[in-house]
C-alpha cells in the first residue's frame, strides 16, 4: 500500500453533500483512507496523480455481475434468457473447470478495474464443486479489486430451477470460504440464493436462515422476466415474513407496483442491469417504478456476453429506460411533455446508481461510494475532455451524458494505485490477456 497519495487539481465530485465538497480540489490519501479534501494540499513525499482536466470521483460500483462469463464477451448478443438455459448454462456452465473459473474471474477483475469499477458484486452461480469456489476466491484475493463475492449454487441446481424442480443448496463450503475471507480488507461474502419458487418454502427458509446465521447478506435473481402470468416471488417471500434489509434482489422486471412497495417497506436493496435486461428480452428496467415506490436502485452490468461492461453506459441506459417509461405515460394521456419533472429520474440519480446507491446495494455504504474523510480510498480520475464542469450537476451530466470507460485515466483501490496515466499498474495484463484468450477458446469448445 502507498502510504500517501495526492490526487491533484481535478474537479472533485464527492457524491456526498452535493455542492459542499465539490469543485476544483485536491484529495489526499493516507494509509488506504481519504485523509483530506481541499485546495492546494501540500504533497510532501506523497505520490502525485495529476487530475488536471479531469473529474475525480468515487470508484464505480457494479451491483450485479457474473465474472465467470468474462471469456464469452458478446456471445449472447442475439440470445434470450431462455436461450441461455438451453445452451450456455448447461453446456459451458456445466463443463467449466475450477481453473477456467479462476482465469475468467482474473480477467473480469482486471477488465473492471481498467474501466474504473473498483467494487463488484460477483454473483458466482457456477460453483459446481468446492474447488470452483476456491479458485474464484483465489482470483479475488490475488488482484486488487474490492468485491462482495456472492457464493451461489451449481449449474445443475440452476437447471433444476429452470425445470421447475425445487432444490436447496449445500452451504457447508461457504462456511469455509467465510473463514478464509475473515481477515480480508477487500473481499467479503454473500450467499446467492435460488428464488422462492425454485427452492420451495422449506428450501428458501433454510438457505436464507443459513445466511442470517452466518451474518452475511443475500442476493437473488427475482421476477427476471416481464410478461406472461403474474410473478409471485416477492409476494411469497413477503407472505413467509422473510423480506428484510439484508437482501439485494436483482432485475425485478416482472414485479408489480405492489411488489415494489413491499420491497421498499422492508428496506430491501434492488439492482437492475439495463443493457442485459433489454438485450436478453427480460423487459424494461423498472427504474421509474422503483423510484416511485421509494426504492433507490443500483445498476450493474450483469454479463458481458451481452453488454460492454461499461458502467457509464449502463447508467446512461438506465436513465433512458426510466425517462422513456415516464415520458410514454405522459404521451399516452394525450399531452406533450412540458417540464423536466415529468421525466422524473435525473442524471445525478443515474450517477448515484453506480456510486453511492450502489454502495448501499453491496452493503458497504459506510466505507465506500462517496468521497468523504475517513472512508476507504477507492477513487477514480475521469477525463472531461477539456469541458470543465462548473458545478457538481454539470459534472454528473458530463459523466452520464458522454463518459466512457476509456476516459478513466487513474484508479485507486484501498489506497493502492492500480491505474495511472491510462495504464494499469502492478498487474501483469499480458499474462491475464493470454489466459483470457485460452479460456475463450476452451469455453467456446464447450459451447459447440
Amino acid at each position: 500500500m502507498n502510504d500517501k497519495i495526492l490526487v491533484r487539481g481535478g474537479f472533485v465530485l464527492s457524491m456526498s453533500n452535493i455542492g459542499a465538497n465539490d469543485g476544483r480540489l485536491d484529495v489526499l490519501i493516507e494509509d488506504g483512507l481519504i485523509a483530506a479534501i481541499g485546495s492546494s494540499i501540500p504533497h510532501g513525499d506523497a505520490r502525485v496523480i495529476d487530475a488536471d482536466r479531469c473529474i475525480v470521483m468515487p470508484g464505480l460500483i457494479d451491483a450485479h455481475r457474473h465474472f465467470w462469463y468474462t471469456p464469452l464477451r458478446a456471445e449472447g448478443m442475439d440470445h434470450t434468457l431462455g436461450d441461455l438455459g438451453k445452451g450456455l448454462w448447461p453446456k459451458v456452465g456445466g463443463s467449466i473447470t475450477p481453473d477456467d473459473i479462476y482465469s475468467a474471474t482474473r480477467a473480469g477483475i482486471v477488465d473492471a478495474l481498467n474501466m474504473g469499477i473498483t467494487t463488484v458484486l460477483d454473483y458466482c452461480h457456477a460453483i459446481n464443486t468446492d474447488a470452483h469456489a476456491d479458485r474464484a476466491i483465489d482470483a479475488h484475493l490475488e488482484l486488487p479489486g474490492r468485491a462482495l463475492f456472492a457464493y451461489g449454487p451449481s449449474i445443475a441446481q440452476k437447471m433444476k430451477e429452470l425445470s421447475g424442480a425445487t432444490a436447496s443448496t449445500d452451504w457447508s463450503h461457504a462456511l469455509v470460504a467465510q473463514q478464509r475471507l475473515r481477515n480480508s480488507q477487500r473481499i467479503s461474502l454473500a450467499l446467492a440464493l435460488q428464488g422462492p419458487i425454485a427452492s420451495g418454502r422449506a428450501g428458501f427458509e433454510y438457505d436464507l436462515g443459513t445466511a442470517r446465521n452466518m451474518g452475511v447478506p443475500v442476493t437473488a435473481h427475482i421476477a427476471s422476466t416481464a410478461g406472461g402470468p403474474p410473478n409471485t416471488e416477492v409476494s411469497l417471500i413477503h407472505e413467509w415474513g422473510l423480506l428484510d434489509a439484508d437482501m439485494n434482489l436483482v432485475h425485478c422486471t416482472g414485479c408489480s407496483n405492489d411488489d415494489l412497495a413491499k420491497l421498499s417497506e422492508h428496506k430491501v436493496q434492488v439492482s437492475v442491469t439495463p443493457m442485459c435486461e433489454w438485450f436478453l428480452g427480460m423487459g424494461t428496467p423498472p427504474l421509474t417504478r422503483m423510484h416511485r415506490a421509494g426504492l433507490k436502485p443500483a445498476v450493474g452490468a450483469d454479463s458481458i456476453i451481452g453488454t460492454s461492461g461499461d458502467l457509464f453506459e449502463e447508467a446512461r441506459a438506465g436513465l433512458m429506460a426510466a425517462r422513456a417509461f415516464a415520458i410514454n405515460e405522459v404521451i399516452d394521456n394525450g399531452v406533450a411533455v412540458s417540464t423536466s419533472k415529468e421525466m422524473e429520474m435525473t442524471t445525478m440519480d443515474a450517477l448515484a446508481s453506480i456510486t453511492s446507491r450502489a454502495a448501499a446495494a453491496v452493503f458497504m455504504s459506510d466505507s465506500i461510494g462517496t468521497l468523504e474523510i475517513g472512508k476507504k480510498a477507492d477513487v477514480i480520475v475521469v477525463s472531461h475532455r477539456g469541458l470543465a464542469p462548473g458545478s457538481a450537476r454539470e459534472a454528473a451530466s458530463l459523466l452520464v451524458g458522454s463518459a466512457a470507460a476509456s476516459d478513466v485515466t487513474a484508479v485507486v483501490v484501498d489506497g493502492v494505485v492500480v491505474k495511472d496515466r491510462g495504464l494499469m499498474v502492478g498487474v501483469d495484463t499480458h499474462s491475464i490477456q493470454q489466459e483470457l484468450i485460452e479460456s475463450r477458446r476452451t469455453m467456446k469448445a464447450y459451447y459447440s
